[in-house]
């Protein structure tokens, strides 16, 4: 591909961006400007499914959940209820950033949309079920039982439109 040249005038602050910007095998600042370019250009693509979804959810929260990784691995002790919550994180990220296309004002893209959610937060439920054997399992079961209530109301309505 056949490069052409640009000149650009920088603000003191743009320039120290630029020059602090920590990109793989990018060196030179004409790199680290085609970097930025690449990333933008994949942030404007919207997932066609919900396994890009998902990697650009990833791609998204991996440097935001870095620190308290990082803290974790540090202090020896890692958390089952943050484990949970990063992947509930994760997940529904995913699913807002795949629906958030796709919602066109009807009721029905809006019930979609709702109904993945339910499922997110039903499969976190779940899981802090079994991380959490000391919360009284009755406050749990109703929160399950809630969210597959309405679960069930909505996957009902659907059906019978």
């Amino acid at each position: 591909m056949k490069s052409i040249p640009i000149s650009v005038r920088l603000t003191q602050d743009e320039a120290d961006f630029i020059a602090h910007i920590s990109a793989p095998s990018a060196v030179t600042p004409s790199d680290k400007l085609r970097y930025i370019i690449s990333q933008a250009r994949d942030s404007a693509k919207q997932p066609k499914n919900l396994s890009s979804a998902r990697d650009k959810a990833h791609q998204t929260i991996t440097p935001l959940l870095a620190p308290i990784e990082l803290a974790e691995m540090q202090d020896k002790n890692s958390s089952t209820i943050l484990a949970a919550h990063h992947y509930w994180l994760e997940r529904s990220l995913a699913t807002l950033i795949l629906f958030s296309k796709k919602i066109d004002n009807s009721a029905e893209s809006v019930s979609d949309y709702e109904e993945q959610c339910i499922l997110l937060l039903k499969n976190l439920i779940d899981q802090m079920q079994h991380s959490l054997s000391s919360i009284a399992t009755s406050d749990l079961a109703t929160l399950i039982e809630t969210a597959e209530i309405k679960f069930n109301s909505i996957s009902s309505q659907r059906s019978d439109s």
